[in-house]
């Protein structure tokens, strides 16, 4: 049983969860870090609304960011981290104000998808750059009396 401590009452704290598995959009397993900064802004509420304060806000972050990221396909899930961390914030905030409990920060600390995810990703990157054009470079035609390249004496 967790108990508050008068000094811990107003001050910031951390909730640093254990890594998430979370599926976006288009079926991607993902595992993701996920922080909160928080304030105990009510003592009373936090000891008398909610049973278990920790849990209660655990299974929250877990259903609220299962909810986001589930709403979004891989690609933009890994290029909008901020977006994603403000629209947790945004779910999870109102719904613990009435615990004592006041969010300040959410955090996305690591997105990480599956390593057969992170090969395939490698192997893209490598095909789009094996198609990518390159520059025609022509050599010089050079004689004993001069070099020529494009029909012009160097």
């Amino acid at each position: 049983e967790e108990r508050l401590e008068p000094a811990s009452i107003c001050r910031e704290a951390c909730l640093d969860f254990l890594p998430q598995t979370v599926i976006t959009r288009d079926n991607v397993s993902l595992t993701i870090h996920p922080l909160l900064v928080y304030r105990i802004s009510d003592p009373v509420r936090a000891v008398y609304e909610v049973f278990d304060l920790h849990q209660a806000i655990e299974k929250l972050v877990q259903t609220t960011l299962r909810s986001e990221i589930g709403d979004l396909g891989l690609d933009d899930t890994l290029a909008s981290r901020e977006e994603i961390n403000r629209a947790i914030s945004q779910k999870i905030s109102g719904m613990c104000r009435n615990w004592g409990f006041e969010l300040l920060k959410v955090e996305l600390l690591e997105i990480t998808p599956t390593s057969t995810i992170l090969n395939a990703m490698h192997e893209l990157i490598r095909a789009l750059g094996a198609l990518r054009p390159r520059p025609v470079r022509r050599r010089p035609h050079c004689t004993r009396s001069a070099c020529v390249l494009n029909d012009e004496v160097m």
